[in-house]
Order: C-alpha cells, then structure tokens, then sequence
C-alpha cells in the first residue's frame, strides 16, 4: 500500500479512525493536473472547469451532455489483475440531460485487455437515474432497480470488485452481483466516456480515491459519514448534502 495522501480532510480522518489508505486519491479542484496523488497521475480530458461547491471545498465542474470533460488515469503497476475499491463523491445537474435519459452516464470506466486480447471493462454508470454496472467477466448489464441517484445532491458511490463479487455502493446502499473474478486494466477514466451513445457526468464530481483492495461495508460507511459531516459544516452548500 502506498503512504496516505491528504486528498481530503474528511479522508484523513477516515484512515485516523482505522479505515484503509488509498493507493491513491484525487480532490477535483484543478491541483490534480499538476500531478495528483502519487504514485498514480490525473490528467484532464478536454477542459473541465472547477467550482467552489465541493464537499471540501473546490471541485470539478463537468458538461458530458454535450463536451466530453473528464479525467484519465494511466494505471500502471495497479493494472494486475486484484480486488479492487473506486469511491466518489457525485453531484449531478438537475439541467435535462442531467442524467433522466436511456443512455448510460459514466462515472467511472476502468479499461483493459485480457490475454486472449478482448476488452475487459468496468464501468459504474447511472442510466435513466439509476445505478447501473457493465463488467465483462461474464459480459453483461448489473444494474440494481432500487439505487435510484437523486437530481442536484451529493451522494457518495463506491464499486468494489472482490474475488466473485462485484458491489456497488449508493450513499450507504449496497448492492452485489456474482462475477467470474478481476481483471487487470490499463486505464482508468473518470467523469466521461467517448463510445457510441454513452455519456458522461453532467454534474459535479469530487474526492476520488482507489484502493487495491475490498472494502468492507464498514469502512464505506466511515467514508460516507465523513463526507456528510464534510458536507454539514458548509462545504458543498449549493447541492446539500441529503
């Protein structure tokens, strides 16, 4: 595990009240372009903007209606094949387009091959304000009816990939489906994705973090109360935090 980055303060609180250190974690307000967490670089795609409505602070301000804004992470020595834990925080517009539509909007995309060469693909995704995951290890749609994402609020995600099972998380909601087991990847994008109708973030997206390993339901909900205090002491005031 590498040494603990100060993405946020909620997060060191977090790992000071015994949860796991993130391999490496981002706070979306710009900084990451000049190197983010170490030993994984962020660089943006396109040009996102940022705003000072961030759960601590600034955050990054994306338009994937229409732009293609977003983040992209080259993974490195995390591509081996392991379990795996990606958490944020997500605010989406209450615009249309924000999200209330059949097209998938992508939060995060983890990409790679496997050694027969095909895709090998993770993404969490909301469509038709629902959350949703395509995994191809067995290639196919997970999506949980019930994790309905509200318009204009923070909520906290997370996607947990852990031996068999694949879970994802909504604010303390949690959902898992049965998998073949990881993959390895090669990039991670954060925010957007370029391929046929999918869509990005249409929103607000803030305090990123990955783990090389599960997290436990426990030290997600560590992460989540944290963020709520975060967002209770006026941080992330324009969308609220419930």
């Amino acid at each position: 595990m590498s040494k603990l980055s100060l993405a946020g303060l909620f997060l060191l609180q977090a790992v000071v009240a015994g949860a796991a250190e993130p391999y490496a974690s981002w706070k979306l307000d710009g900084s990451y372009a000049a190197g983010g967490s170490q030993p994984l670089r962020m660089g943006p795609v396109g040009t996102p903007s940022f705003d000072d409505a961030g759960v601590s602070g600034k955050c990054v301000r994306l338009d994937n209606a229409a732009s293609g804004q977003g983040m992209r992470v080259v993974l490195g020595e995390f591509r081996t094949a392991t379990d795996l834990t990606f958490t944020a925080w997500v605010r989406f517009t209450t615009q249309e387009g924000g999200f209330s539509d059949t097209a998938p909007h992508n939060i995060v995309r983890f990409w790679g091959k496997t050694p027969e060469g095909q895709a090998a693909v993770l993404d969490l995704r909301v469509r038709d304000g629902v959350m949703d995951v395509y995994y191809t290890n067995p290639a196919r749609n997970l999506q949980a009816g019930n994790l309905a994402v509200p318009v204009g609020q923070w909520v906290f995600v997370a996607v947990v990939v852990e031996g068999d099972s694949l879970s994802i998380v909504l604010n303390d909601a949690r959902r898992s489906f049965p998998i073949a087991g990881p993959q390895s990847y090669e990039t991670m994008t954060v925010g957007t994705v370029a391929q046929g109708s999918r869509r990005g973030v249409n929103g607000w997206m803030d305090e990123v973090s990955l783990y090389d390993e599960a997290l436990s339901p426990e030290e997600l909900g560590l992460l989540y109360r944290q963020g709520r205090e975060a967002l209770a002491n006026g941080a992330g005031a324009a969308g609220g935090g419930r």
